[in-house]
């Protein structure tokens, strides 16, 4: 058995994000020699269950095995059953925790590289509404930079409890590995804990509740910072009531109604004929459908 190749293969099942759980798995395929083997994994996820069908083959000019690619299975209970296969590029790809978040129907930021071999940032997602040919769906390309979607941009729109600067940086990267992540909202000056996830198809961010359930857009508007309801300090003393401008007459007929409803006040001299008073002269005309009498 090749010492270095079996250290390489390790490295590799970490870095994709299986661990050292297939540690001793990988050694015995290694020992039996074979021109190609197969690990399997399965493990429940934080919501259904993960099955996982790792491909390992010998490369035909020497001893040395490469990690080649991988099925992932993900279900949950509500019926959701999704399979896909995932290519590695020299050990490199989709890692186990972004296979979960593209079955579960989100999107992952990746470096790709396109045929010209220029390397670019895009978010991918399965298209999981179309039936999937040999256990593979399409999968949508979103250019980081050219589709439009800015994920600080969309970020700096909630009204998000203010993180330190690592804290915030660990948002952005979970999100972009298409997690749903935990985040605290102010609304009507109380934290509020929500979950948010990147929507780079529609340029947008989701916003769950506790319970899972997504946000509507004007649910969600409630938790924006450009929501009056969600300005602190100056800003919020910066929202004014609408000023309301009413005629001489018609505070005097104000007045005369505040009075009269008081019994220890008496009423003042003169009483008003009709509502047609109240307006100014020129508006005294009866409109069609309108009739003040």
């Amino acid at each position: 058995m090749n010492e270095k190749n079996l250290k390489y293969l390790k490295d590799n099942l970490k870095y994709m994000g299986f661990g050292e759980k297939l540690n001793a798995d990988l050694e015995n395929g290694l020992k039996e020699g074979k021109p190609e083997f197969q690990l399997k994994l399965n493990e429940k996820m934080f919501q259904g269950n993960m099955e996982l069908n790792l491909h390992f083959k010998q490369s035909p000019s020497s001893d040395m095995y490469f990690f080649n690619s991988y099925e992932a299975r993900l279900t949950k209970d509500n019926g959701h059953d999704m399979s896909q296969s995932f290519y590695l590029n020299n050990g490199r790809g989709v890692t186990y925790k972004e296979a979960y978040n593209l079955l579960d129907g989100r999107s992952v930021l990746k470096d790709l590289t396109n045929k010209e071999g220029e390397k670019y940032a895009a978010w991918i997602k399965l298209d999981l509404s179309k039936n999937a040919a040999n256990n593979h769906f399409e999968t949508k390309q979103f250019h980081a930079e050219k589709y439009g979607f800015n994920l600080a941009s969309e970020l700096g729109k909630l009204n998000l409890v203010k993180l330190p600067e690592e804290k915030e940086k660990q948002l952005m990267q979970s999100l972009e590995k298409g997690n749903r992540q935990a985040a605290n909202f102010i609304k009507d000056g109380k934290e509020t804990p929500m979950f948010i996830e990147a929507n780079p198809q529609f340029k947008a961010i989701n916003v769950y509740d506790t319970s899972g359930r997504q946000l509507s857009r004007f649910e969600k508007d409630q938790y924006l910072k450009t929501n009056p309801a969600n300005e602190v300090g100056e800003n919020r003393a910066a929202v004014k009531e609408p000023v309301v401008m009413i005629s001489p007459k018609q505070k005097e007929s104000i007045n005369l109604e505040k009075k009269s409803n008081d019994k220890t006040v008496k009423p003042l001299p003169g009483k008003v004929k009709s509502i047609k008073e109240l307006l100014p002269q020129k508006e005294r005309g009866v409109k069609k459908g309108l009739k003040i009498s």
